[in-house]
């Protein structure tokens, strides 16, 4: 190797791989990350669904695929998979089926991803992230998305009590602790074809520093079972094409009509009858005389389903930045994802969570423990229900001055700038 080669390698930009799995949820927070590191003169590399490479493109990542495949058509397809109220009766999970999982696919995408990394850092979603470090020895990282998987138990404790429906807490307990417990012995089996011991040497999903995408005044980290954990606060990734965004005229005029709207979305996550959740929600608008704007997201809401008595009420649209239309609302009623939550949150708005599954049911509780919002049953809820609910519970001058309160406070988390200093440190 010649002088010149030598002084070219030495000034190559340090690579970090960010592997996620998911939806879209998961995917924006580690986009934030990416995007900072980047304007750090770092080079980065996604790992994750061929379906949300092009977001990364556009911010000048690199990309690499990871199966399985993940879009809109595909959760959609499989919308059962994700509401856990009915998996309750079957006791039985989606990611818990072995050939669903494909470890060894997934495993493999996961080395080719990590070729030449620097830092290889894993979010809580990519449960093999940490067989990356054990096989190469590269310097690894966890991001924790998902308040679950990195909150203290008494936390969690504290926020299944307001959540008093037997199916919540029986499907929350197989999710909650040790994420994806209940498929231990396939990953135990995996590890030992790859030539791996069954048992690691530490905590079974690794002992890898971690970072919290995280509000602590959201829920408190656990420090006990992860020691070298940081939670940083929330992180909102603000999407290119929207930089220059304008609103519909038509949607807008629709807000400005009257008084702030309520706001339903239930962002990437897929529903099974997504026509009947419409109609009872716009009946609910319609008995507190308020009017209501609906995201289609993943849910697939669509305006033929609006009830010829609600149609001048409803205004269904598809994407567009939650930080908008968030703030100019009254409230958010949604499903319970944390990026939803938080950005609900920072807008200073109060909300309805009904929760299908995964942290949902976590972030519920924390919700409602908080004071910031109320929480229903997706499935056994009715238009005088909800509305009562909003009205008595939501809707009240408590409890929005309780959310701004909380936005107000999370101002002072580090954020991601200081996430992308711990990676830093790892270089």
């Amino acid at each position: 190797m010649t002088s010149s080669e030598r002084s070219h390698r030495h000034k190559k930009a340090p690579l970090v791989v960010l592997a996620t799995a998911g939806t879209l949820g998961d995917l924006w927070p580690v986009l934030a990350l990416g995007k900072t590191l980047l304007q750090r003169g770092v080079r980065v590399r996604l790992s994750a669904p061929w379906s949300f490479h092009s977001h990364a493109s556009k911010l000048g990542m690199e990309t690499c695929d990871c199966r399985p495949a993940v879009d809109m058509e595909h959760v959609q397809r499989f919308a059962s998979s994700w509401d856990h109220w009915e998996k309750v009766k079957t006791e039985r999970l989606h990611w818990g089926r072995p050939k669903a999982l494909d470890l060894s696919a997934r495993y493999h995408d996961l080395m080719t991803a990590a070729e030449g990394a620097d830092v290889f850092i894993s979010s809580s979603t990519q449960f093999l992230g940490n067989l990356v470090h054990e096989k190469t020895g590269i310097p690894s990282m966890t991001l924790a998305i998902a308040p679950p998987y990195a909150a203290r138990c008494t936390e969690t404790q504290k926020a299944l009590k307001p959540l008093d429906d037997d199916g919540a807490k029986k499907i929350f307990h197989a999710v909650d602790g040790e994420p994806l417990v209940h498929i231990l012995d396939h990953i135990r089996e995996f590890r030992g074809s790859i030539g791996l011991p069954e048992e690691p040497d530490g905590p079974f999903f690794g002992n890898a520093p971690v970072i919290g995408a995280i509000s602590r005044h959201f829920c408190e980290p656990d420090r006990e079972k992860f020691p070298n954990i940081e939670f940083t606060g929330f992180w909102y990734h603000e999407r290119p094409e929207w930089f220059d965004w304008q609103p519909d005229p038509l949607l807008e005029r629709f807000i400005e009509k009257g008084d702030p709207p309520l706001v339903l979305t239930f962002s990437s996550l897929p529903l099974c009858n997504a026509a009947s959740v419409l109609k009872v929600h716009a009946r609910a608008a319609m008995l507190l005389q308020r009017r209501l704007v609906i995201l289609s997201g993943w849910a697939g809401f669509q305006k033929n389903d609006i009830p010829a008595e609600c149609i001048e009420h409803v205004f269904v649209t598809g994407e567009l930045p939650h930080e908008w239309l968030f703030k100019r609302s009254a409230a958010v009623i949604q499903h319970g994802g944390i990026g939803t939550l938080a950005q609900t949150v920072r807008s200073g708005k109060p909300m309805l969570i009904e929760p299908y599954g995964n942290d949902q049911f976590f972030n519920a509780g924390r919700a409602v423990k908080l004071g910031i919002g109320a929480a229903a049953h997706p499935h056994w809820t009715t238009p005088e229900a909800l509305a009562g609910l909003l009205e008595n519970k939501v809707l009240c001058a408590a409890m929005s001055q309780r959310v701004q309160t909380l936005a107000d406070t999370m101002l002072t988390d580090p954020g991601v700038e200081y996430a992308a200093d711990l990676v830093m440190a790892r270089l």
